[in-house]
């Protein structure tokens, strides 16, 4: 099955956060749930699966797809790659995010957040559950830690620190069919994922640019 990627580059626009410029395009798909569709007919697979201690399969599941792009499909990367003025990470495939929990009780987003990461360069998130408004949030840390100390936990292993680590910034609403690019690379960033998901995947299309 070849899916046509029609999009819609003209309800595009700008924000700024700590002089970071934030790039939003509103009805991004023309068939979004077409989109889904083909995404789904493809298998997915765990994200970073063979951890010792791993919970992921456990506790939530945490899964991917990568599914190779048709020649109408890199002239979408192209014209973004424009705008942010950097390349595609992953040129060649679809990357997806698909995130639910398996124990709704390992869930405990009241005093925590759910692993704070960099980046390459600019990343692309595209929001495809339209049933709710997807959140990701910006942070910078309240403590002294090292990029070093804090990627001394897996996020599969150890995903939630506490709050009073992290200082939210900045929270980008994700609502359905929006492509929103950010600056990861500056930013801490991770889900918000509050009380969603415990029955049903949070989903998103991803793209990583790299400097």
């Amino acid at each position: 099955m070849e899916f046509n990627f029609n999009v819609n580059f003209n309800n595009f626009q700008k924000q700024e956060v700590m002089g970071s410029k934030i790039f939003i395009f509103d009805n991004f798909y023309l068939e979004p749930y077409k989109l889904l569709k083909y995404i789904t007919i493809h298998k997915s697979f765990f994200h970073k699966s063979g951890v010792n201690g791993s919970f992921n399969g456990v506790k939530f599941f945490d899964k991917r797809h990568k599914i190779p792009v048709s020649n109408i499909y890199k002239d979408v990367y192209f014209k973004l790659e424009n705008i942010v003025n950097q390349k595609i990470l992953y040129p060649n495939e679809i990357c997806t995010n698909f995130f639910k929990f398996k124990d709704s009780n390992f869930n405990v987003c009241r005093d925590y957040y759910w692993y704070p990461h960099l980046d390459e360069g600019y990343t692309g998130i595209i929001y495809l559950n339209d049933d709710c408004v997807s959140t990701t949030n910006l942070y910078e840390p309240n403590s002294n830690l090292s990029v070093q100390q804090i990627y001394s936990r897996h996020e599969h292993v150890e995903p939630w620190v506490s709050k009073d680590m992290w200082k939210n910034i900045f929270s980008i609403k994700g609502n359905f069919n929006r492509l929103v690019i950010f600056d990861a690379k500056k930013f801490w960033h991770g889900m918000d994922l509050s009380d969603f998901f415990n029955e049903r995947w949070r989903k998103n299309q991803v793209i990583f640019f790299q400097q």
